[in-house]
């Protein structure tokens, strides 16, 4: 099951995607943050999102080196295009989490 604690509604155009969906036995998560201050951070966000979910589909999602992969092309792939953002996705998988990140979103 999963539960939206907090909804934000942006009196601006917003740069931030996030999407939780339940693929199997594993619910992944994404978070994308668009980058403010330059043309197309909200378009950039929207592709990797998109991306990513239809990579995680295909994917084996318990696996540390499919989120690498999956984040590395979709980061790739919005380098080709106008904007950048930032990601951090992951998926509960039985009692792990498993994910990656990629931007200036660091685990610290």
């Amino acid at each position: 099951m999963v539960h939206v604690a907090h909804v934000v509604v942006a009196s601006h155009e917003g740069q931030d995607r996030v999407e939780a969906m339940r693929l199997g036995d594993a619910t992944v998560m994404v978070v994308v943050d668009g980058s403010g201050g330059m043309s197309g951070g909200a378009q950039a966000a929207e592709h990797a999102l998109r991306e990513i979910m239809k990579a995680a589909r295909r994917t084996t999602l318990s696996e540390q080196a499919s989120w690498t992969s999956m984040l590395a092309d979709a980061d790739s792939e919005v380098a080709r295009r106008t904007g950048q953002c930032a990601v951090v996705a992951a998926a509960l998988v039985a009692d792990r989490i498993v994910g990656a990140s990629v931007g200036d979103c660091g685990v610290r």
